[in-house]
């Protein structure tokens, strides 16, 4: 029901506002007087075109705003629920529409912008400018399923459904979205699997390239590492008069010192001990030239692994660690790729639960649209008597619908498609309303 209507410098009127009660109000003038202008208004929020024109003289922009109780609408409150956060507010509804000379026209239900196709879905179910056929809500086909749903009590049926359907329509969102990213995904993982075969076959380890480039360069030099090798054995103990040689004796004279004069601060064990660690390096020195020799094979061998680390550097990253890296992002790619195979395959089993629920929930609110039908029949014929058309016939026609498959076409409403049908004469065939009536 209307409460309030609001209008501001549109056409003559420069601002205005009226409160509407239950029952019926009348809105009464000589002419002239305004009251074609207020309908005019209204026309916007029903979704008619706006234009300049419409705004009164010296003003920019124009505003029409009306104050509905829809308390006693489930199908639109559930509708404006489905809409999402923000649309539904209770029993009230705020239609608003704003025009501006700049022609940037905007429309609001209940504070949040809306596209004017959506302004005019909600609103024609609201109002009826009764001086022209567009806007009767009961000559419109699209409206007939509403208009029984509602006067047979049957919209918690409906909501029923349409909750089990709004979620299929979810899911089946959900799955295109899914099979979307695995063709996206699916086109890198043979990719992907081939490079982290090539990644594996090489069994990388973390400093292997600086360990065989170290090897290499001892192999590369192994003549010359024997050479000084052998040059420090021998100047520290291979040779006569060698290091080693001379620090014998000297510890035997410094010896035969103390036994003479033991004022000589001189400590013999600190002698030894550097004696015995020259002698120490020397054998390390010897025992290293015995293990070096140059072994073209495993050169060889090194050369060939150094090249394919390096290859492998060079395409994943500049460092084993990047490689390391770039492997775990693939692998996890991969994983994500698997991990959305099973989801669809878990979404796919969920709506076809939601799938059988969703038929049998319709096939539930189509059988009781056609018992209702019958009794609005039978009300429509009782009504039909009282105003003298004792021929005159009604009827709820049930469209079969069109479609290919194993399915109907569901909607938010249902498979069914109605039309209310009206023949007034005896002898006449029944007609669509909105082609018969005046």
């Amino acid at each position: 029901m209307l409460t309030e209507l609001n209008i501001k410098n549109f056409a003559i009127i420069d601002e205005l506002k009226v409160s509407f009660d239950n029952g019926l109000s009348v809105i009464s003038g000589e002419t002239g007087a305004g009251k074609s202008i207020i309908i005019g208004a209204v026309g916007l929020l029903l979704g008619e075109k706006a234009s300049g024109d419409m705004i009164r003289s010296s003003e920019d922009t124009a505003v029409v705003e009306a104050l509905f109780d829809i308390g006693g609408m489930e199908a639109l409150k559930e509708r404006l629920k489905q809409m999402g956060r923000g649309f539904y507010q209770g029993d009230d509804l705020v239609i608003r529409r704003v025009v501006s000379r700049s022609g940037k026209n905007r429309a609001y239900l209940n504070g949040s912008l809306v596209p004017l196709s959506l302004l005019s879905s909600v609103s024609e179910s609201l109002l009826n400018i009764c001086s022209q056929h567009e806007h009767q809500v009961i000559l419109n086909p699209e409206n007939h399923l509403d208009i029984l749903d509602e006067l047979g009590g049957i919209l918690t049926l409906r909501s029923e459904y349409t909750v089990v359907y709004e979620q299929y329509q979810s899911l089946n969102a959900r799955i295109r979205e899914l099979e979307s990213v695995r063709q996206r995904r699916g086109e890198r993982e043979d990719l992907f699997g081939f490079q982290l075969q090539e990644i594996d076959t090489a069994a990388l380890k973390i400093g292997e390239d600086t360990a065989l480039l170290e090897e290499k360069r001892v192999l590369e030099n192994a003549q010359r590492l024997m050479d000084y090798a052998g040059k420090v054995y021998d100047t520290l103990y291979g040779k006569k008069g060698s290091v080693l040689e001379g620090f014998r004796e000297a510890m035997a004279s410094i010896r035969e010192i103390k036994k003479i004069d033991t004022g000589l601060q001189i400590s013999e064990e600190g002698i030894e001990e550097l004696f015995y660690q020259l002698e120490d390096a020397a054998l390390i020195v010897r025992d290293y030239a015995k293990n070096l020799s140059f072994d073209a094979t495993r050169l060889e061998a090194i050369e060939e692994r150094l090249t394919t680390i390096g290859r492998l550097k060079r395409k994943y990253g500049g460092t084993l660690e990047q490689v390391f890296q770039k492997r775990a992002e693939m692998e996890e790619e991969l994983r994500g790729i698997s991990s959305v195979a099973e989801e669809i395959g878990q979404v796919s089993k969920t709506m076809t639960l939601l799938r059988s629920q969703m038929m049998e929930t319709a096939g539930n609110l189509s059988q009781e649209r056609r018992r209702k039908a019958a009794r609005l029949k039978e009300a429509m014929k009782a009504e039909i008597r009282t105003l003298g058309m004792a021929g005159a016939r009604f009827e709820v026609v049930f469209k079969e619908p069109s479609f290919n498959g194993a399915e109907p076409p569901f909607n938010r409403k249902g498979v069914d498609e109605v039309e209310f049908y009206l023949a007034t004469n005896v002898g006449e065939t029944l007609k669509p309303l909105s082609r018969i009536a005046s």
